[in-house]
Order: C-alpha cells, then structure tokens, then sequence
C-alpha cells in the first residue's frame, strides 16, 4: 500500500437545543433533596434540553442538516453513513432497535449511495467513527463519509432525579449530562500539512464495569447511568493523560506547537486532573492549562458529541483558527481510551461565514456507480479462521455477555490465537440484558476474556472494542468493517462476536421478538492463501419498505420490552429484494451463480429458506439450513451456517459460498467467500 492520506473534516454541524436548564434547577427537581456543591465541582451551570417534541434522532438530524449547510457536499456524494449515539430514545418511553438510526436518517436526507450502519462505544463513540472511517478512506472504498449522534440524555436526568438518594449515588453523575447533536462530513485531504495526523484508539476492558447505562428497575421506568467516579475517574486521567502525551511525542510534535488540548468534556475537576498530570509527565507548570478548551458552564457533558460542541463553541467565538494544532484527548466507559492529532484547515473561517457555501457547491457524484456495487481494495483476503457457537442445549446463562463469551471462547480455543493478540473486537448483537446500551458490549466480552484487560504502557498488546448495531445485517456489517480496518493494516485479527436475549418473557403483554437466545464468533485473520477468505461484499437499499418492520423498547405497568410491528409482506419483500443483491455481487465479482456450491442464507424458517431457493430457481441441497424452529438466529445465522459447514466437512478447498442476510429497513448484505 502506498502512503496514507490524512483524514479531514470537510464540515461540521452542531445542533443545540434553545431551551437552558441550570444546574441548581436540576437539583431541585430531584425527589430527595441533594445538598451536593455539583456546579462548584463540575464547572456546570447549566445545560442545553432538547424540547418536548425533540429526541435522539431529531437531534442528530438538525445536526446533519447544519453539517450539509456548510458543505460543498451533498446527500447523494456521501458514500458512507454512520450514527454512533449512546441514546435510542427517538419518542416519548420509546428505544428504537430496528431499523437502526443510520438506516432511517439515510431515507430521509437522501443519502442513496450510502452504507449505513450504527456504531456504539459509549462516549468515544463519534471517533471510534471516525476511525472506522478513516480505514474506508485509506483503502479506497469511499470517497466520503458522514458520522453522526444526537444525545438525547434529558431522559437519563428525568430518571435520577426521581432516584437519586444521596451524595455517594452513582446515579449522580446523570445530572450533569446536556442534549446535543453533531455531525462531520469526512475525506481524504489532498494537503498532509492538515487533516487527521493521527487517530489512535484502544480498551482497558477491566475497567468496563465502572459505568453503565441501562433500564432502571423502578416501577417508573425509563433509562439510568450508574458512575462509579471515584474509580473511574483516576484510571481515566491517568490513561488518556499518559497517551495524548505518548501520541504527541511518537508524532514528533513540539509542545510548543500545540495550540488546544481537547479532552472529554465531563466535570472542571476532572479537566484539572488532566492538565496537572500533563504537566508533571512534561515538567512544565501551568502549560496543559493555558491550552485546554472548557467548554462545560452552558454545555455539560454531552457524551458522544462532547468535543464537537466544544470545538464548534470555541470556533464561533474565534478562538480556533486556520492552521492550528488540536490534540483531542478521548476516553469514555469501557474503558476506551485514544488520542486525535489535527491540524485545522479553512475549516474555522468556512464556518463562521454568514452565508451558506452553495455557489461552492461541486457537481453532485450521484450518477457514478452505486457504492454498493464498488469493488472493494485486495491487498490479499481476509478469512475466517474459527467459529464458536452457543449449542441449542447450552446449559449456561442465557443473557447477553455470558454467551457471546461462550461462543468466544470456544472459536478462540479452536484457532492459534491468544486473547491477547486479538486486535479487533466487535459485538453485533440487538437485544441485550437490561436493554443495556454503554458501554459497548464489546468491552464487556472483551474484559471477560482477558482481552486488552491489564493495559497500562505504550508498548503493551491493545485491543480496541466497539459495537456495530444494524438489525440482523449487523454481524456481515462488522466482518465488512473488520476486513477493511485489517486492509488498511491497523490490525493483524479480528474477532466479530453476537448475542440475543429475548427481551419478552412470559408475563410480557407483547408477543416475544422471537430471537434464538444463542451466541456466535468468528475469527478473522489475514488470509496466506491469496486464494482463500472474503471476496466483495454488497449492502443494497430499499427504503421504500423502511417501515415493514420496527422494534422499540417501551415500559408499560412495570415491566420494560419490545413491541414489535410487522408489515405481512415482510419475506415477501425480502424474497423480492434478495435476488437483486445478489446479482450485483455476482457482477461485480465476474461469477456465474453455476459457480457457487454453498449457500448461506438468513435463518428465519426452513420455509423462508425453501421459497429463497425457487425464487432465485437454484437447487435447495446447496442452501444451508440450521433453522430453529420457531427461533430467528439473526445475527448469529451466519456464523452458525459456517460452523455446520465445517464441523460436517462439507466444503472442500476452491467452494465458492455466498452469504446472504436481511435486515430492517429493508436492507440485503451479501458477499462472497472463498473456502
């Protein structure tokens, strides 16, 4: 591979809601009163809450639209869509789990070329982005993306302050939180001097326990954030400390160059610890300070879009200008930990112009090839070195981290690697236990694997873990991801791992989503045989049946599950859509569909499987079926399917198999596999 570009930030778009709520309001809103100097210690006087009519994905769509005003881009030049908010709260008790957020904001701006997918790590979410990203754009498999989040946390606040009890409440930590939306429209920069110089990003998973967001057990409902802070809080600074300052010294930066530290916008004090330990590393006084943005007094912590609404702030006010040096010092529950090395272009001035850059507009790309059908990069293949499933008669626990850890255990005692040489980790899953959102499951599983769990030097073996979050598309969605993170050479493996729980038990006034409670793995590698492993993979679109089916979380009498709406047309629509996938993929990777012996297809039904086969007139012994009956494996379908392949020693060396999946939305991922 030739040297690689940076990465730039063409636009960025912040959203705030009008309405402000100081901080001392939200204490006396709580139940229990909380004598607790929280503005002395946070530095927050009070934050910005979204309206009545306003949640997660609205916010997240004013944040778009501020973003496409100060582009020269527009919706049909972005080739890649992702969302990475830590909140699904999208109406008034409603979670949204399928389709996901990018899915729908795809349909309503027009993003028609787009991939589009979720990506969740908590807090560090919009740059975990961002570096998922940059491995497309390095490898030339986009030309352009858009990363997105609205936090919707006002609904978190409204909870704690009916909980809250006390000054040692972990639940304290939820009053500090604001609204927000932002968005960045990135590319490849045609000038190194600017740009992303760096992006580097990694998981301490033993400390992902010390903060975690899920569904209160109180009869009121809703969603709350336990902080352990007075553990998590010194392990965090002392981490992202020591690698901001390793990044900037490995980059070969002088301090002096540096005109703005940027770190996670959480509480003054915690910002103070930052700059003091930056200066004890340096042996300066008073340095980190003069250069650290505070942008907490109106904004509080705003999670995934917290340095984004500090450097918008700081950019409206003049204080960030062409040709300056940002460090973005990034950490969030997990623990997720990295450093951001940027220099601004014209960025700063383009956004503080009164008027809009239309007269800049460039032709639009949008009569080029779909970007579903661009040929990937191949420096080699990637491929699947071992599988872990969950059996059917799994006498273990059946919830969310306990079997995907079941499944990972088992594909990596089936492979050569060790858990510490793992460099990539992503959970895919949709239904967890407690509607658990952050952190990132991924780092839970890694934690109990041993994966990245004593990091705490430079030089030590680093995992990064995130989510990827798409419906049942979302487990071909991460080996996509894998594979060209893999391509652009910032990890050696890879592991992609699934989980389902079914939320609706038998006292649930709903009918059960109707998930397989199972896990899977697959371990991913760098492929010896150039012969062997992914061959393209195609997502293709079909917005028009968007609402054919729609999961959210609700809380009724008490209890909290999903309710599921289903259009009957559903498989129909699937059955309909496949083949036209399908035929791109063939296309593009110049086969004839005589050429492959294997099918794996989504494991609704065995009858679902059956009408697939007539539809696309191909015979059914080739498609594998290992359907539970009355039971959707979804995300773990493949996986299953491939395991069933190899442990019946089915396949032989040159088999070409093609894996096919479905998700809301409607969505069809397909790709080609070489055994």
């Amino acid at each position: 591979m030739n040297e690689k570009d940076n990465i730039i930030i063409e636009s960025l778009g912040v959203y705030l809601p009008t309405k402000v709520v100081s901080t001392k309001q939200a204490l006396e809103s709580c139940r229990k009163k909380i004598s607790f100097p929280i503005e002395e210690l946070t530095g927050i006087r009070s934050t910005r809450v979204a309206g009545d009519e306003e949640f997660a994905i609205d916010l997240a769509k004013r944040a778009i639209t501020d973003c496409l005003a100060h582009s020269q881009y527009e919706p049909q030049d972005i080739d890649l869509l992702i969302c990475c908010n830590i909140s699904r709260c999208d109406g008034a008790g409603l979670y949204s789990s399928e389709p996901s957020t990018a899915i729908k904001l795809r349909k309503h701006f027009g993003f028609e070329r787009a991939l589009a997918f979720d990506v969740s790590n908590a807090c560090p979410g919009m740059f975990t982005a961002i570096k998922v990203v940059e491995s497309f754009l390095q490898v030339g498999a986009i030309r352009r993306a858009l990363v997105v989040s609205g936090e919707y946390l006002t609904h978190l606040t409204r909870t704690a302050q009916m909980e809250v009890d006390g000054l040692r409440d972990p639940r304290l930590a939820c009053l500090t939180l604001g609204d927000a939306g932002a968005a960045v429209i990135l590319e490849n920069s045609a000038d190194d001097s600017v740009g992303f110089h760096d992006i580097d990003l990694y998981t301490a998973a033993q400390y992902s326990d010390l903060c975690i967001a899920k569904a209160t057990d109180q009869e009121h409902g809703g969603a709350i954030m336990y902080t352990q802070a007075v553990k998590l809080a010194p392990v965090a600074v002392r981490h992202a400390t020591a690698h901001s300052v390793g990044s900037v010294q490995r980059h070969g930066w002088s301090f002096e160059s540096i005109q703005h530290l940027v770190p996670h916008q959480t509480s003054r004090k915690t910002l103070a610890d930052m700059s003091k330990g930056v200066n004890q590393l340096l042996g300066r006084i008073g340095w980190a300070q003069s250069i650290t943005i505070d942008n907490l007094a109106e904004r509080g912590n705003t999670a995934t879009t917290s340095h984004f609404v500090a450097i918008a702030d700081y950019i409206r006010k003049g204080k960030i200008n062409s040709g300056d040096n940002v460090v973005f010092s990034i950490v969030g529950s997990g623990l997720t930990v990295g450093t951001a090395l940027y220099t601004f272009d014209n960025l700063p001035e383009r956004l503080r112009r009164s008027e809009p850059p239309s007269q800049l507009r460039k032709k639009s790309l949008h009569n080029s090839e779909e970007l579903s059908v661009l040929r990937n990069p191949m420096w080699g293949r990637v491929s699947i070195q071992s599988v872990g499933t969950v059996p059917e008669l799994w006498s273990g626990r059946r919830e969310t981290v306990a079997l995907a850890k079941a499944a990972a255990e088992q594909c990596l005692a089936e492979s050569h690697v060790e858990p510490a040489d793992v460099g990539l980790l992503i959970f895919s899953g949709v239904y967890r236990t407690d509607f658990l959102y952050e952190p990132a499951i991924a780092t839970m599983v890694a934690g109990t694997l041993n994966i990245s769990a004593q990091v705490e030097a430079h030089n030590d073996k680093k995992t990064l873990a995130f989510d990827v979050f798409n419906s049942g598309l979302g487990f071909l969605n991460g080996c996509h991801v894998a594979t060209q993170m893999m391509f652009n050479d910032s990890f050696k493996t890879a592991l992609v791992v699934a989980s389902e729980v079914e939320n609706n038990g038998p006292m649930c006034p709903e009918k059960p989503r109707g998930v397989a409670e199972t896990g899977s793995a697959v371990l991913l590698s760098r492929s010896d045989d150039e012969r062997r492993g992914f061959g393209n993979f195609v997502f293709d679109y079909h917005d028009e049946y968007l609402r054919d089916f729609e999961v959210n979380g609700v809380y009724v009498g008490g209890t909290s599950f999903v309710r599921v709406e289903e259009n009957r047309s559903l498989e129909d629509h699937y059955l309909e859509c496949i083949p036209l996938a399908v035929e791109k993929l063939l296309r593009l990777e110049e086969i004839d569909i005589s050429q492959v012996q294997w099918i794996l297809p989504a494991q609704r039904s065995s009858e679902f499987i059956s009408k697939l086969s007539e539809r696309m007139n191909i015979e059914r012994k080739k498609f594998v079926d290992v359907v539970r009956p009355g039971k959707d494996l979804f995300t773990s379908a493949l996986a299953h399917s491939f395991q069933h392949l190899l442990s019946h020693h089915k396949t032989k060396p040159g088999d070409v198999g093609l894996l096919i999946d479905v998700g809301a939305g409607i969505q069809v991922g397909c790709a080609i596999y070489y055994f």
